[in-house]
């Protein structure tokens, strides 16, 4: 995918994922561009946002794919994370609001994080860095609950970058972190 191209898509996953029932005119009005360019990108509607979907689980992906998940590294680790998802905002949102589609891309993308951070989880918890009296599963749900809030906070004006990242820091670890580690 060319640089414009990829440029149009990103506009158009900020579209909907600000307005994920927008009509076709309002997604080219929102994105910047023409009905037809709009057309051209993924042609009816309900392809269109599968397109825009399947582009933000291949963001979503990369982001898994740069980290080597090693527990004793859990801190610097995870602000890192949520820094990229951060700069991933926009593709989160869209796959939040498009969670009930039937779409297999989205449904892998979700099992691969969930696995990572699950495992990544309880990597930590068998190090004695996180507590043991969550489960694996629950600090992996609280992780994407908090993300995925915040980044909506960010989009809509509430927070800077830099207080979502510095929240999660403190929210996360202070809840989650066993005594006395880290």
């Amino acid at each position: 995918m060319n640089a414009k191209k990829r440029q149009r898509m990103d506009d158009l996953i900020i579209a909907l994922a600000t307005n994920p029932s927008a009509s076709l005119n309002e997604l080219a009005e929102a994105a910047g561009i023409g009905k037809t360019t709009l057309y051209r990108l993924g042609g009816a509607r309900e392809s269109l946002v599968e397109k825009a979907v399947s582009y933000a689980v291949s963001k979503l992906s990369a982001i898994l794919d740069e980290f080597v998940f090693d527990a004793r590294h859990i801190r610097p680790l995870l602000v890192r994370l949520a820094q990229r998802s951060l700069d991933e905002g926009a593709s989160i949102l869209l796959l939040v609001a498009c969670c009930h589609l039937n779409i297999s891309a989205l449904s892998q993308l979700e099992q691969r994080w969930h696995q990572t951070l699950d495992t990544f989880f309880l990597q930590a918890q068998q190090e004695g860095l996180l507590r043991i009296d969550i489960s694996a599963s629950a600090l992996t749900e609280t992780w994407g609950a908090l993300m995925s809030g915040l980044i909506f906070s960010e989009q809509q004006g509430r927070m800077t970058k830099a207080e979502v990242v510095d929240t999660v820091e403190k929210v996360f670890f202070q809840g989650a972190l066993a005594q006395g580690k880290a």
